[in-house]
């Protein structure tokens, strides 16, 4: 019984090879080669369920395109796992570790992935048509939600606060101005500065919601407190609505908002994935915001890891934690921020975008 041909041995025909490049939408194996695939779990693409006997399987949106390739290029595989469980990186003899070098010392034919696309990794292996898009993105702990003690001070921003005084202050002056000039008898500066108190603490007692007691014999003064009292109505409809929010909602710290931010905090930690493509990014950047997290790794503020290690390190060092944070793939940090919630019960973890 003649036995399978592996992928190189199908290849080595010429003929074979020229239809697959140029007829590859509609190309088919006549005969089923024996491929040789390397793989590692990569939540939520690959997950792997080991049994306690030492056996392994794997599945996930990969392993369904791997199954519909098999099926539609008629071919069998065989899965493997890289002894060091790294996507894997260049060394500064020239090889690579991971999958990569699995792929790179002929040892598989293929590596799962998905794979960051990297120019190190292009002159190394070829690389297939981008399949996903995915940005990386940072987890970082925050603290116990808290309800602020000064929130119905909060409702409105500062720069708000400053124009309702500043309109306290104006409809004062001009109430002073109209009432002046209506009058007989121009009074004296220290009755009209008195005046100016009386009338001011009038129109704060109308915005706190109390009867107002200014003195409307004259038109003008009329019509200036009725467009007072318009502006408060709206203002206060806005309070109202947005206290209840803010009272009830409660506060949770965050520490970091950008990169930048974490750059300049001298005591936070990074995690990072061992061998991936983003440890070599930070690593190899020179400038900006991303040179900066790589001078992290002079400083030895850098954890690297395998990505089997990534959920407990989120677990334990990230979780509600301030002294570390975890960088990697957007889809990588929301699979293993669910599954921690799954564990833990409660998220003291969120994500930014990178």
């Amino acid at each position: 019984m003649p036995s399978t041909p592996s992928l190189a041995e199908v290849f080595s025909d010429a003929e074979l090879a020229r239809r697959a490049a140029v007829d590859a939408a509609f190309f088919k194996f006549p005969v089923a080669p024996h491929v040789r695939v390397a793989l590692e779990e990569y939540p939520p693409h690959v997950y792997i369920t080991e049994a306690s006997n030492g056996t392994w399987t794997a599945h996930g949106a990969m392993m369904n395109l791997l199954n519909l390739l098999a099926q539609s290029l008629n071919f069998t595989y065989a899965l493997s796992r890289p002894s060091d469980g790294q996507w894997g990186r260049v060394l500064d003899n020239g090889s690579w570790t991971g999958m990569m070098g699995m792929v790179h010392r002929n040892e598989v034919d293929l590596a799962l992935g998905p794979f960051a696309a990297t120019w190190d990794r292009a002159q190394a292996v070829s690389l297939t048509t981008p399949i996903v898009m995915d940005p990386l993105s940072v987890v970082v702990g925050r603290q116990s939600p808290k309800t602020n003690t000064w929130g119905f001070v909060l409702v409105f921003s500062p720069a708000t606060w400053l124009g309702i005084l500043v309109a306290v202050f104006a409809f004062t002056v001009t109430v002073l101005a109209v009432s002046s000039s209506s009058g007989n008898k121009r009074p004296g500066r220290k009755i009209l500065g008195l005046m100016g108190l009386n009338v001011a603490f009038e129109f704060l007692r109308t915005l706190l919601q109390q009867d107002s007691r200014i003195d409307v014999k004259y038109r003008p003064v009329k019509v200036l407190l009725g467009c007072w009292m318009i502006f408060v109505l709206g203002v206060s409809r806005m309070y109202s609505s947005v206290l209840v929010s803010v009272l009830t909602v409660r506060n949770t710290p965050v520490l970091f908002k950008n990169l930048q931010d974490i750059t300049q905090n001298p005591s936070i930690n990074i995690i990072l994935e061992e061998g991936a493509a983003a440890a070599s990014i930070f690593r190899n950047t020179k400038t900006g915001a991303i040179g900066a997290v790589g001078e992290f790794f002079k400083q030895g503020r850098v954890m690297e890891m395998p990505l089997t290690k990534f959920l407990d390190a989120m677990n334990t060092r990230v979780h509600g934690k301030k002294d570390s944070l975890l960088i990697a793939e957007q889809l990588l940090c929301s699979a293993m921020m669910s599954q921690s919630f799954k564990e833990e019960g409660l998220s003291r973890i969120t994500r930014l975008k990178l």
